[in-house]
């Protein structure tokens, strides 16, 4: 599977051949998504107390859009330009 299309290659394969970039590559997400849920629990939204998919996904997007607000603040104060 060495020289399969980047769509068609499994989950965790994208680096097959080189381990040391897979493993980079793994860190800056988990570094990126756990800053996320930091800033999350920072605001005490910590657990969910929904049933059922669609209730759960609806009640963490209403917890993170004061995070996103937030960020999107903290990025205008010091002129961050998106692209």
């Amino acid at each position: 599977m060495a020289h399969a299309h980047p769509a068609q290659r499994k989950q965790g394969q994208a680096n097959f051949g080189n381990p040391k970039a897979a493993q980079y590559a793994h860190r800056q997400d988990r570094a990126r998504i756990e800053h996320v849920f930091a800033g999350l629990a920072e605001m005490g939204c910590k657990s969910l107390r929904m049933i059922g998919m669609a209730r759960a996904t609806e009640q963490l997007n209403w917890k993170v859009a004061p995070y996103n607000l937030r960020r999107l603040i903290y990025l205008k104060e010091a002129k961050v330009e998106a692209f």
